[in-house]
């Protein structure tokens, strides 16, 4: 609407330059003109009756705006297409990650329980002292073949002799890495990335770094410990005896809530956690 009347008024301008009165007729007259502009046929505006053809000066603001009219409505569908083949997020990572002296663990979920991905590939990644080291993930994988709604741990083996975290003191690891590729079962890419911050080491005391995240939620970190169990088998009241469906398969529990608690290693001495 506020397209079609600035076209009305700019028509309104150019008649009364012209030398007709500008008055509340003439800008109703204009602002039917300029429905025009809009691919309202003109003969539902005015009917068949006869009128005063337009100026010349009239038709070139009126070409002005249909051409304007045409450029809002292919950017506008432009905006619209590239916003719907946007990848929707598929996946999520904890907010933090456990390390202790024999593992490195990061977790990560599926945001939508329709969705599966496929052939997922997995690097992780450290900085220690300005250098970056790849982090075999522990039993010698390298990727998944599918992964649905039941939350992931990865880890890394620390107490492997080539791991570059074997031995080393924890203050002296900056940050780890983690990336994740795949394909859903729609046939589209995910893509994700997540970074985790030692609070100990020297990069997250500088106050460079603690004032990215003023007024911000806390950064991703790296925490002293091991993450809480999640799995359990279901078992029924009283008898502890487990449930078992009609394939004799038990029944398991997900406690979503512990997807994000690290327990720490020593709760009363360890200070980053």
């Amino acid at each position: 609407f506020t397209f079609i009347f600035i076209g009305s008024v700019s028509l309104a301008l150019v008649a009364a330059a012209e030398g007709q009165d500008f008055n509340s007729d003439l800008l109703s007259a204009k602002l039917m003109l300029s429905l025009t502009t809009v691919r309202i046929s003109s003969d539902a505006i005015f009917g068949w009756a006869e009128r005063t053809p337009s100026t010349k000066p009239e038709i070139a603001v009126l070409a002005i705006l249909g051409w304007a009219h045409w450029l809002l409505l292919s950017v506008a569908g432009a905006i619209i297409v590239a916003r719907a083949l946007r990848p929707l997020q598929q996946v999520a990572f904890a907010p933090d990650c456990a390390m202790n002296d024999k593992e490195l663990s990061i977790r990560m979920i599926l945001v939508r329980k329709s969705v599966a991905i496929y052939d997922v590939q997995v690097k992780m990644m450290c900085t220690i002292g300005g250098n970056r080291y790849h982090l075999p993930l522990a039993r010698g994988l390298t990727s998944y073949d599918h992964m649905w709604q039941v939350p992931m741990t990865f880890k890394h083996d620390i107490t492997a002799e080539d791991s570059p975290l074997h031995g080393l003191e924890f203050a002296k690891v900056t940050s780890v890495s983690i990336s994740v590729s795949a394909t859903d079962n729609a046939g589209n890419p995910v893509m994700a990335h997540a970074m985790y911050y030692n609070p100990t080491a020297w990069l997250a005391g500088r106050p460079e770094f603690q004032g990215t995240f003023t007024n911000r939620p806390p950064y991703p970190r790296v925490l002293r410990g091991s993450y809480a169990d999640q799995i359990r088998i279901f078992r029924l009241p009283n008898t502890e005896a487990s449930y078992e469906g009609s394939s004799a398969t038990p029944t398991w529990l997900y406690n979503m809530n512990n997807f994000h608690v690290v327990n720490p290693l020593e709760e009363k001495e360890d200070e980053s956690v």
